[in-house]
């Protein structure tokens, strides 16, 4: 079976260097969040969204060197 995805497929030749040797590990995660996501929502015009989405989620882990999802919240006294 094919699952692959275009948008998927473009996005991550941008980030494949960056990714590194994780590139296989996290395109199968992508496409295991992808598939799911197709699985709850049937609703095609929402594809290319999980699509980007897939990809975006976590790859902060190399652009930005964190785990983490959001800023820390400022403490203002």
């Amino acid at each position: 079976m094919d699952y692959s995805n275009q948008t998927i497929e473009n996005l991550f030749q941008i980030y494949k260097p960056i990714i590194g040797e994780d590139y296989e590990r996290y395109r199968n995660h992508v496409y295991r969040v992808f598939l799911n996501c197709q699985l709850m929502d049937s609703d095609e015009s929402n594809i290319e969204k999980y699509a980007i989405a897939s990809v975006f989620h976590d790859i902060g882990i190399w652009t930005d060197d964190t785990i983490d999802y959001l800023s820390p919240i400022p403490i203002i006294n």
